[in-house]
């Protein structure tokens, strides 16, 4: 767990992007969110507060579509050539638009962090790192470094425009986080001044998401079951439901501390896991995976080694929300 937490002041006006850019943020531990009146409880989530009186240590405003981060000035951006966009929208031409996030990070460099294919009924989460675009998006980011500064900017291109503005849809950051791509916690990483690179984690929501088929379900614990001591109640419920499914559920932790009696102050009977696996500092946590399994944990890098290492499906907190089970509805993308 962080010492010394930040605060970080959201200035939110009261729309869709705001509550979906403050709910992507409620299991973040990186700061203590200062936000207005938001349409859901936030006393369910532990760094979300409406009511913090010390000056902030950042500062993100949102406000008619768009997100500012630190004050930091916006400036309208020219792409030397349209060509480039344009093959995109060849590349995706299964698509009436092409959508593209820019951030211009902490230290003015351009750096793609999502894209997406928008019909009139459909969005889809892109790879933005596959073979077929990748070289088309590297020659926009080198074109664009050194423009700004700490700005998010969005590039909308179609048959008839291209659109390059600052303006952010609700619909593709709920889209790209469903797919592993949590836009709002990438602008807080840049805050820290950290550089971020991001990865589309799922290759398909209908498929990835119906958990029913899979034979195991790994658990991550600190900061995935247990919170500072508190139970994290969505994650627990997740866990009992697969329980009373006759699934298989692991317990793979870091945990210094006796695991059991963690398990035990947070109302979590030891027994609904098959194997409660103790990884040490010197192992990977993707050398204990299994085949056909689900892998739960809040920590990137252990996702990313577990995703890419064991060719695993791996979920944030964030996207327990999208599990599917065959016996009701998926929750819409759109």
């Amino acid at each position: 767990m962080r010492k010394n937490i930040p605060i970080c002041r959201i200035k939110n006006d009261i729309s869709e992007l705001s509550t979906e850019f403050i709910w992507s943020l409620r299991y973040s531990t990186h700061c203590i969110y200062d936000v207005k009146e938001i349409n859901f409880d936030l006393s369910d989530y532990k760094y979300l507060s409406n009511d913090v009186n010390t000056s902030p240590d950042f500062l993100i405003e949102i406000k008619n579509g768009k997100i500012k981060l630190n004050n930091e000035d916006t400036k309208k951006i020219n792409i030397v050539s349209d060509s480039f966009l344009y093959r995109l929208l060849e590349q995706g031409n299964k698509f009436d638009e092409i959508s593209i996030y820019l951030l211009f990070n902490f230290n003015s460099e351009c750096k793609v962090i999502g894209l997406l294919g928008v019909n009139r009924n459909e969005i889809k989460c892109l790879d933005h790192n596959a073979d077929n675009v990748f070289d088309i998006l590297t020659k926009i980011e080198k074109q664009l470094n050194g423009v700004m500064c700490d700005n998010l900017v969005n590039i909308r291109i179609s048959k008839d425009e291209i659109i390059i503005n600052h303006e952010c849809c609700y619909k593709e950051f709920r889209c790209l986080r469903s797919c592993g791509i949590n836009i709002p916690l990438v602008l807080v990483q840049n805050l820290y001044k950290r550089k971020i690179k991001t990865y589309k984690f799922i290759k398909s929501i209908e498929s990835d998401y119906n958990i029913e088929q899979y034979k195991s379900i790994f658990f991550d614990l600190d900061e995935t079951l247990v919170w500072q001591g508190e139970p994290i109640q969505e994650s627990i419920l997740l866990l009992k439901r697969l329980h009373d499914k006759k699934l298989e559920i692991n317990l793979l932790t870091r945990h210094k501390k006796d695991i059991h009696k963690t398990l035990k102050s947070i109302n979590v009977d030891c027994n609904l896991f098959n194997k409660i696996i103790k990884v040490e500092d010197d192992e990977k946590k993707s050398s204990f995976i299994t085949p056909n399994s689900l892998f739960v944990d809040n920590e990137f890098p252990e996702r990313f080694d577990v995703r890419f290492k064991a060719n695993t499906v791996s979920l944030d907190l964030d996207q327990l929300e999208f599990v599917e089970w065959s016996q009701i509805e998926r929750v819409n993308i759109i």
